[in-house]
């Protein structure tokens, strides 16, 4: 597998972000009088951006009906949860087994990395400058206005124009549905975590980011 370009997911991906999030929601629940969930419930959830943790926390459970879901109550909550998780960004979160080791595997080999994350896009940067792992990156894009979310591809084609290198050169490297059909939409090669949140059925899977320099050796 001959690839030039490898785009990192984040949460589940490099990072396990799992604890803060789940502290963070838990925190803005209570506080609009909601009772909380315990880790592993919350941990099944992420994996589609902010709005839909917070949605899938309304409803209880990680499949729900739009038409279900208050909309005041999801404003509500949403501002509440991004503020308790802006103040406690970096605490309890931490690298995934082998990804530092990986990172620099593949940085030695010349291959070019970025990120492309759901999160939003003002909390990326402090979370891999406090994983100490920004340096191997030479673009992060998050969730912000001008591009859609995945699975929609925007942010991979980002990624992708601006490092000059062809999407049949690229791969992709995530745990979710959304990062699966990212890539496949943008044409991109899709390598599976086996350790992350959502854990999409493919048979393209790794136990380590340490495993993609073999890989592609």
């Amino acid at each position: 597998m001959k690839k030039e370009l490898i785009i990192f997911d984040l949460d589940g991906t490099l990072a396990d972000s799992a604890p803060t999030l789940a502290n963070a929601l838990n925190k803005a629940l209570k506080s609009v009088n909601m009772e909380p969930f315990d880790q592993e419930s919350i941990r099944n959830w992420i994996g589609r951006g902010a709005s839909v943790l917070v949605k899938r926390a309304i409803a209880g459970k990680k499949e729900y009906q739009e038409e279900d879901i208050d909309e005041n109550l999801f404003k509500k909550l949403l501002e509440r949860f991004l503020c308790e998780y802006e103040r406690i960004l970096t605490e309890g979160t931490t690298l995934f087994e082998g990804v530092e080791e990986g990172l620099q595997r593949l940085k030695e080999m010349g291959l070019s990395m970025a990120v492309a994350t759901n999160k939003p896009v003002n909390f990326v940067a402090p979370v891999l400058n406090s994983l100490k792992i920004d340096h191997y990156f030479f673009h992060v894009v998050g969730a912000e206005e001008s591009l859609r979310k995945k699975p929609q591809p925007d942010m991979l084609l980002k990624i992708i124009k601006l490092s000059g290198i062809s999407p049949e050169k690229s791969l992709m490297v995530g745990d979710t549905l959304s990062d699966m059909e990212a890539a496949a939409r943008a044409k991109v090669d899709f390598v599976a975590v086996s350790y992350g949140y959502e854990k999409p059925q493919t048979e393209a899977k790794i136990d380590s980011i340490v495993e993609i320099a073999e890989i592609l050796k």
